[in-house]
This record gives C-alpha cells, structure tokens and sequence, in this order.
C-alpha cells in the first residue's frame, strides 16, 4: 500500500528549522500577555526554511553544541549548584525559599532538579529538594511532617525570556508570532461565554519540611513560607516522614470493544500500566500493535497471511524507556470476523473498536481522564441502539500488515514542568552526529527501527517543550499567575490516513493547569487564553513541521452558538462544558469551554479529534531529519550527561564518549536478544514498530496534517 521511504524521512523536518539562522529571531518573542482589543483577522506571514538546500548537519550539531553550553550555565546540575553555594547550609535554604516559587499540589511530582529547573514546587518537593542538596554537602537530613496544612504564600509568577529555547524546538520565530494571533482571534470568541466561579483550593495534606542535624539538635528548615528564619518552626509540632507522600501518576489503559452473538457492545480493558511521577517525566513511551506470537517457530510469512485472514490475536505493545508492557490478545478488527472462544466463554465476538485512555491522578484530586478512539466501526447512528446487526458494522480497512487504524506509532510524551533544555539540546546534538549514519542505513535497505522510535521521541520532546516554553513566559495577568501541578501528556505519532495515506497527529491529551492568585474572573481568562494558546500551537506547530500552506487552517471566526458534538461532545457536556461551533468552523469541529473555570481546548470528532487535510493540498513536502538510538530518559539519564560534560568540557569528547556508550549498550542488547531470541516480545516489538517505519512512507508523497485539540 505504502512505498517504503526513509525512516528519517518520516520523523522530523530535522533541526534546520530551529537551528539554523532564522529571521526575526533577535527581535525576540511574544510576551503571551492576555489579548486587549478586537482580534486580528489577519494572521502574520510564516518565514518558512529552504528546504531545497541539504542540511548542513554539521554545523546543525555545533549549533545544538552551543546551546548545551549556554543553558549549561543556565541549569547547572546539583553537584555544581552545590559547590556554587560554597557548602553552605543558609545559602541552600534560602535558594529554595527564595529561588523556588511555592506552589500548591499534592503528593510528589518532581525530582530535586526539576524542582530546580521549573523553579516552583509544593512543599514536600521543596524539602525534599533541600535534603538532596544538603546531603550533598555532607549534613545529616530528616523530613518531617505535621498534623495541619500549611497555608499558600503569594509569590510572582516565575517566568523566563523563551527566544533561547524556543531555538530547540524546531519552530521558527514567525510560529510564535501567528500562535499568537491565532490565540488572541480564538479568546475574543470564546471569552463571553465565561461565568467564572471560585475555585477550591487543593488539599495539599500535611506540611512537610526539613530539620538538619547541628550537633545533637535538629534546626528546622522550613522553605515553603517567605521570610521563614533559619531553625524557625512550622505551625504546630511533627513527627519524623515515614512513608513518601503519594505520586502523582498517569494510567495508560486500552479498552477493546466486541460484537458478541446476541448483537450487544461488550468493553474489556486489555491494558492497564500506571506511570507514576516523578521517576517516569519524560520517559520514553511509545506505543504500538502487533500480532500475537505463540513462539518463534512461526515464519514471518504465516503470521502476516494469518493477519489477513483474520484468524490471529492482536496486542498493544507499551514501550517504557527499556521495558516493554504487551496487553492481552483481542481478536484483530473486521466486520466479517468471527473468533469463537477467543476472549470469549465459549461465545463468538468479532471486535469492533479500540480506544486509548490516558487518566491522570493524585492524592486528593479529581481523576482527569481522557479518551482517543484508535479505530471503532461502529456507525454512529447504531451507537444507542439495544443490539447490532453485523453486516452493519463498517469495514476494518486493511494496512500493510494489520489493521489500518492500528498501523503506526504513537509517542506519549509525561512531562511535569520541569524540563531540562540543557538535556534536549545534548540530545539533539547527538541526533544530529547520527543523521549521516541513519541516512546512510535507510539507502542501504538496513534501517534499524528504534531510529524511527528514538527520533520521533527527541521531536515529541522539543514540541512538548515549546509549550512549557510559552508557559514559563507568561507574566502575571490580573494577579493571577500560571502554573503546572499536575502531570501533563502528549501523544506525538505517524500513522495511516483515511485514505491509506500518511497521518501525523499532535494532541495534548492532559494538558491540566492551574492557578495562582488574583480572583476567580482573572483565573478564568488565564485559564481561556492557557486553552486557545495550547490549540494554536497544535495547528502551527503541524503545519509548519509538514511545511503545510500557511493558510491552509484559517484563524477561527463567530458567531459561536451551542451545539452537541456526538458521543465525544456528549461526555463534554456531561463534565461541565460547553460545546460550540459555529460558520467559522468545520462541521466535524468544536470548542470545548468551561464557563466556571475557563478551561479550553479545541476538539474534532473524526477519528479521535483530527483534522485531515487531504493529499496533495500541502504543496510542497520536503522532510529531513535522523535518528538516533538510545534508551533509559530519566533524571538518572541527565545527571549522567551531566558528569560526562564535566568530564570533557569539549563536545568533540563529549560525543565520543556517549558514542562509546552507545556501542557498549548495543553489543550488550545484542548479546541479550540473542539469548532471548526465543521469547516473544523480542519478535513483537520489532514487528510493531516496523510497521510504523513502513507507515510513515506516505508523508513524503503526500501530506494528512491532523490537529488534534488536546
């Protein structure tokens, strides 16, 4: 179905983009401030790349060199921050008190260094911050807690110049510009539909500070409340910390449909991984399907002709940096298909969708949950119907190997606020010495497929760090400033297209945010100018990537009325939204606003909230980029970047260093595959993400852009 082109081809519009000169970029970037007056009508034009010139991945990697160092100064790591502080102890306790904005959330989520790198944390993540620091000094720490809850000091909102980053995340300057316009034309529409009401504030637990052992006492630390003096107490006595508070976490679940014999919907969730926080902030998540592979007996070519008819189980296959997560087996899709027994007490059942949750949790918060149909052949008219005839399911449409819809990769990108720009900006140096040798593999015929995987992690990576970009830029509106306080996830991936052409999708799926300070009207409008940013940076961020025509998304325009969207728009309106639409927009699109809170995001109801733009309508379509291996995306994983910089202080040794790395890891993977060659998992996840190299072929002979609103 697909000519096979180069995985690189398919992964990223490569570094060039950002890295190279771009204009405009001296005059820096939009300050993000609340939109004042009518909207523009007009967005500014999109300085485009030439894309006709090979990349010079040379100078690309110098260009990522240099930007290591700089936030190298910027983002020194512990150990460095340490020595800064000439080990001492009041230093260290008034950098977190002072340094690090006090934010309300409950439970863990960050780790010191992010605590260090977002500059906000909540008390627990403050102390704990504290601790490691102290402890790296040589003091003797303990975390305490006490029976009441500290209350939330005012602080300003912690914001940055966002030019220097906003380098690494493969937007040129004029995208920032036009998510601005396209925000602002979106606020005006959307901003008199808010009847803001007062929020509660979260429950963030018991206190917990620090005490460091001075001799035989214990001083008390306390860097949550400004101004607190060194060995002052907290409110009322505590007890030494005993068990960690709990993590913030986010569930990744697959549910499959089933047909049974008597013509009714049955759901089972076939998977269920819990990622907790902050050990899994940008790990690698990548999820695929594959067959099911009873041993390795079995050829390739019985597999694939069991797949086309019919007749083998499927998985979902979870990647977690080097782990791999499968489901249980469900029947592959297909109206004509039925599989007694399979799944099933004796009962025949063919499988009639696939969905993906994504639910984020805490201690003392609400479940946010969110779903993403990946296929369903259901008709929407038979949806509330008491039983279903078969024959009128819809056709499953069949990819190369497996089911259309289930052809592909998807990144699934857990970011905490804390992101490490000095980390991104070594790793794309590091993508961009590997682009000759990626290239070089692809024309061979040799491609390795964790190219594909590890590049469209570092892409997903660079875009998940343009919005937390734009929002550690924003100032204080109206006294209200905005924060992070729960974890937040993007699915980033290629696939097939309705039309068996090449899909690309962005969606920020949890993209919670809350809010510090001002009153509940000034919360509700940074919460709405928070949702029309976010949905404008999908749509540029695409479009620009996929080199789509600038105009090719017009700026949204009213009258907005109410209106219900199908099943999806149905369980927005059950939470609390409205749903409007309008002349301005597509049939099959939608805003989803919370009048109280102001919370937002743009939403489309074919094939789980996409916008297809149809082949051949993007003009010119010219993809450059590589990959590069590499497994194990933790705090752990920096900190070693970190001692290896140090260690070097050169790039050139830098590099080589982590390329001794990598070919130390790859003989060490190789021996143990080869060990393991028998189990099954081995098999299944390179079947699974070689579809996805396969899928992405069709991006280069014509363009599907999808939006996703998040």
């Amino acid at each position: 179905m697909h000519p096979r082109l180069n995985a690189a081809l398919t992964v990223t519009l490569s570094l060039a983009l950002a890295l190279s000169p771009l204009p405009g970029l001296t005059q820096g970037l939009p300050n993000w401030t609340l939109p004042e007056g009518p909207a523009l009508q007009t967005l500014p034009p999109r300085t485009d790349p030439d894309l006709t010139r090979r990349p010079d991945y040379v100078a690309l990697e110098q260009r990522a060199y240099d930007l290591m160092d700089r936030f190298a100064l910027l983002e020194p790591p512990l150990p460095e921050r340490v020595l800064a502080l000439t080990l001492d102890p009041k230093a260290a306790f008034a950098l977190l008190r002072d340094r690090v904005q006090s934010q309300p959330y409950p439970g863990r989520l960050r780790a010191p260094e992010e605590v260090l790198l977002a500059g906000a944390g909540n008390p627990y993540d403050k102390a704990a911050a504290l601790a490691d620091i102290l402890g790296r000094m040589g003091y003797d720490t303990r975390l305490m807690v006490g029976s009441a809850t500290a209350p939330v000091p005012p602080g300003p909102c912690t914001t940055t110049d966002p030019t220097e980053a906003w380098q690494l995340t493969e937007l040129g300057p004029s995208v920032a510009l036009r998510v601005q316009a396209r925000a602002a034309a979106s606020y005006a529409l959307l901003t008199p539909q808010l009847v803001p009401v007062e929020q509660a504030a979260p429950d963030m637990g018991p206190h917990v500070w620090l005490q460091m052992r001075d001799g035989a006492t214990w001083v008390d630390l306390d860097p949550w409340a400004p101004g607190s003096a060194w060995g002052a107490a907290p409110m009322g006595p505590g007890t030494p910390l005993t068990d960690l508070p709990t993590a913030q976490a986010v569930t990744i679940s697959i549910t499959v449909e089933h047909l049974t014999e008597d013509g009714t919907l049955v759901r089972n969730e076939v998977m269920s991984e819990r990622l907790e926080f902050p050990e899994n902030a940008g790990s690698l998540v990548a999820l695929t399907f594959a067959p099911q592979i009873k041993g390795i007996g079995g050829t390739q070519v019985r597999i694939l002709a069991e797949i086309a008819g019919g007749t083998v189980g499927l998985v979902a296959s979870l990647r977690v940096n080097d782990r791999v997560i499968e489901s249980a087996p469900f029947p592959a899709p297909g109206a004509k298909q039925q599989e007694a027994g399979f799944l099933a007490e004796g009962g025949a059942r063919q499988t009639t969708g696939v969905w993906l949750s994504l639910t984020s949790t805490g201690p003392g918060l609400a479940d946010h949950s969110e779903t993403r149909p990946l296929m369903d052949l259901v008709p929407p008219a038979l949806r509330n119907q008491p039983t279903i005839d078969p024959a009128a399911l819809l056709e499953a449409t069949p990819g190369d190997y497996l089911p259309q819809a289930l052809e592909g990769l998807r990144q699934i990108i857990l970011s905490n606020g804390g992101t490490s720009r000095q980390l991104i900006a070594a790793r794309t140096g590091l993508e961009m010495r590997g682009a000759l040798q990626v290239l070089l593999r692809e024309e061979a015929g040799t491609s390795d497929p964790m190219d594909l995987i590890w590049s469209s992690f570092l892409e997903a990576g660079r875009i998940s760090l343009a919005a937390e970009t734009v929002i550690r830029a924003r100032p204080s509106q109206g006294g209200a400033c905005l924060r992070i306080d729960r974890p937040r996830a993007l699915i980033w991936g290629v696939g097939p297209g309705p039309d068996g052409q090449g899909l690309r999708w962005l969606d920020w799926v949890l993209d919670d945010v809350a809010v510090q300070g001002g009153d509940a009207a000034a919360q509700a409008r940074l919460r709405l100018w928070h949702g029309t940013v976010q949905a404008a940076l999908e749509k540029e961020a695409l479009m620009y990537l996929l080199q789509a025509p600038a105009d090719l998304i017009a700026l949204d325009r009213g009258p907005l009325t109410d209106r219900p969207a199908g099943e999806e728009g149905a369980a927005d309106r059950a939470r609390g939204y409205l749903t409007l639409a309008g002349d301005g927009l597509p049939s099959d699109q939608w805003w989803r606003v919370n009048p109280a809170t102001g919370a937002a995001d743009a939403r489309v109801a074919s094939l789980g909230n996409a916008i297809f733009i149809r082949p051949g309508s993007s003009g010119v379509n010219a993809v450059t980029g590589a990959g590069r291996v590499r497994d194990g995306v933790s705090t752990a994983e920096q900190l070693r970047l970190d001692t290896l910089w140090r260690n070097s202080r050169n790039g050139d040794q830098f590099y080589r260093a982590l390329e001794a790395e990598d070919r130390a890891a790859k003989a060490a993977r190789a021996l143990e595959e080869e060990k393991a060659a028998a189990k099954e998992e081995i098999m299944m996840i390179k079947f699974g993400i070689g579809i996805a190299l396969v899928l992405g072929a069709a991006l280069g002979t014509g363009i599907i852009l999808a939006h996703r609103g998040g």
